[in-house]
């Protein structure tokens, strides 16, 4: 009797597995885009102070950390980055599926990898589209404070709010050079990045159901109680989503460094310690030296750094960037997953 009580348990709780897993495949598009503009939008609001110093320590305007003004822009990220994250997860979630549909059962581990790439790569494509603008307007009040105003945009007046930056922008540099300014700049940093992230974030997981399921036949109920309770404190989404993000960070804090500068700044010198060369006028799209207007691109941005600044300036910032992603990335895949194994956004299948 009491085994069969323990075997119906047993049952049961598959069953419930059983069911928790189906939940993903049952998302709709508009789930995936729900949960992670919810998820995108919680995991901005614990780390927009982190980000808003890694901006302003990326520009040169300030050497050591500084809390004053930690929230500046954050209207911007309330708005468009739910749209953004949303974006996001729905590219990274579709495409995911549509490669797992034409995936043969004797692809190499080789092919996994590249999926993974892959999928980082259209995932942030898809996103950058609502991700430049909010990045545009963000950035540029972050560092308004800390910004010398000959450096600054908008002839060196600051905004007064997230829609003021945003009406200005349009009026004064249009759509393509004003709100969507380093949109294939942000896909430089960004496509590296999240195919290392990807890759790692994975794999991550990967080893996790590994020593999930290397549980010996004799110790199997012992052990499934301490996952259970292992489980309870540490999240393998939220883990691996640290640790792919901190290293994907790393590798790719030069390239978001140029990227911040040419969103923010024009100049003579997209270096903080710009020269006061009398030949070069500023003008909206770079700077004019005699009759060349030369505009701030990433390799100008790399070169005038490297050179008037040092190599290693092109890491200023990293420890603030890492602190701001990598929770923020564990934050926001811990949510999503939360999300849609709580099945509580589950419509009809498509």
């Amino acid at each position: 009797m009491e085994k069969t009580t323990e075997d119906n348990k047993k049952n049961e709780k598959k069953r419930s597995e059983d069911d928790a897993s189906v939940v993903p495949s049952t998302m709709t598009s508009l789930n995936r885009f729900i949960a992670g503009g919810a998820s995108g939008l919680l995991s901005r609001l614990v780390t927009h102070p982190m980000d808003t110093m890694k901006s302003r320590m990326q520009v040169g305007g300030s050497k050591t950390l500084n809390i004053n003004g930690a929230y500046k822009g954050f209207g911007a990220v309330a708005i468009g980055s739910p749209v953004a994250s949303g974006m996001y997860f729905m590219g990274y979630e579709t495409t995911k599926a549509c490669l797992k549909s034409v995936r043969r059962d004797d692809d190499d581990q080789q092919t996994l990898v590249l999926e993974n790439v892959l999928t980082g790569i259209v995932a942030q494509a898809l996103a950058g589209i609502a991700y430049t603008p909010v990045d545009v307007v963000k950035e540029r009040m972050q560092v308004s404070s800390v910004l010398p105003t000959h450096l600054k945009t908008n002839n060196g007046v600051d905004y007064r709010n997230a829609l003021d930056a945003v009406r200005t922008i349009l009026k004064n540099e249009g759509v393509k050079n004003g709100l969507m300014r380093g949109y294939w700049a942000q896909n430089f940093v960004w496509w590296p990045w999240s195919a290392c992230y990807f890759a790692a974030y994975e794999k991550g997981l990967e080893m996790f159901r590994r020593t999930k399921s290397n549980a010996k036949e004799g110790e199997k109920e012992e052990e499934e109680e301490e996952e259970e309770e292992y489980y309870r404190y540490v999240s393998p989404h939220a883990a691996s989503a640290f640790t792919a993000a901190t290293c994907a960070t790393i590798l790719t804090h030069p390239l978001d460094l140029c990227k911040t500068r040419v969103q923010t700044m024009t100049s003579s010198s997209s270096s903080s310690d710009s020269s006061n060369d009398s030949s070069s006028a500023k003008t909206k799209a770079g700077v004019r030296r005699g009759n060349v207007v030369e505009k701030l691109t990433m390799r100008r941005v790399f070169t005038d750094v490297v050179r008037k600044e040092g190599f290693f300036a092109l890491y200023r910032g990293v420890w603030a960037r890492i602190l701001s992603v990598a929770p923020g990335s564990a934050i926001s895949f811990y949510a999503y997953e939360s999300i849609r194994k709580s099945g509580a956004l589950r419509l009809e299948d498509e």
